[in-house]
């Protein structure tokens, strides 16, 4: 099971109780099952559904807590920087840290909520400045992807159509976006390289979506890459970019980006 070099960073958070000289810090656990993670329950014991988590998923837990029948088969737990309650019987957790979180009394608990609150503090403010990375190579290139696929059009006829959505960062307003695409097959050789244009405006921060059906007659196109992006500025300007699937920026940042 793989922790990044920033998820061990974080782990290492601790807050000192001086009266105790316990270290607080977050346990990690990990999935044996398929996880549900909710913050609710919405019927007797039964949680609401937030996130679906796969076997062999590392999570962080930080207490237990009761339902209104007082079962205590639910960890709070972390994940993705983001607090949850997830049952026990699901994640695989160490005895001697078992024994740890069932034996917290409120003031150890208080310490862990703490550390946990610090946690999502520190790991979202590393997302961001990644996010911002991104943001900042998209102002200067004129453009963040944030979606774009290859599609089967019809399981009655041959065609690969190519959808895009992707946003303006720049402070001008688009005219023209003309996308080169290269269809690649499933062993990896070129079916073929296609232009097709899009018409704007699309106006500063704005997000722009096109669907090209039918862009290649067949059906073997299984990836892309787009080499070419050019753009045409209602002020006249130009801006060329090459090797674009660079600018493909994942959800969770691009999220953070432009969240309503």
């Amino acid at each position: 099971m793989k922790i990044t070099q920033l998820t061990f960073l974080l782990l290492s958070i601790s807050v000192n109780s001086f009266a105790q000289e316990i270290e607080y810090k977050l346990i990690p656990g990990i999935t044996k099952t398929d996880v549900t993670l909710g913050n609710e329950f919405v019927f007797a014991c039964k949680l609401n559904v937030e996130e679906t988590l796969k076997p062999e998923t590392t999570i962080f837990l930080y207490g237990i807590k009761h339902c209104s029948r007082g079962y205590d088969g639910f960890y709070k737990v972390m994940y993705n920087g983001k607090t949850y309650l997830a049952d026990d019987k699901s994640i695989i957790v160490l005895p001697k840290d078992e024994m740890l979180l069932r034996s917290l009394d409120s003031s150890s608990m208080a310490k862990m909520e703490e550390c946990a609150n610090k946690f999502s503090k520190d790991f979202f403010e590393a997302k961001r400045k990644k996010a911002n990375l991104y943001l900042e190579k998209g102002k200067k290139d004129g453009i963040l992807i944030k979606d774009a696929s290859v599609y089967d059009e019809s399981e009655y006829t041959k065609g690969t159509g190519f959808k895009v959505i992707f946003t303006n960062p720049s402070n001008k307003t688009i005219k023209y976006i003309s996308f080169t695409v290269t269809g690649i097959n499933p062993v990896n050789d070129i079916v073929s390289t296609e232009t097709v244009k899009g018409v704007g405006p699309i106006t500063s921060e704005s997000e722009g979506e096109y669907t090209f059906e039918y862009l290649w007659r067949t059906d073997l196109v299984s990836t892309f890459k787009i080499p070419i992006i050019k753009i045409q500025y209602m002020d006249g300007t130009f801006k060329t970019i090459l090797n674009a699937e660079k600018l493909m920026i994942p959800d969770e940042y691009y999220n953070i980006l432009y969240a309503d």
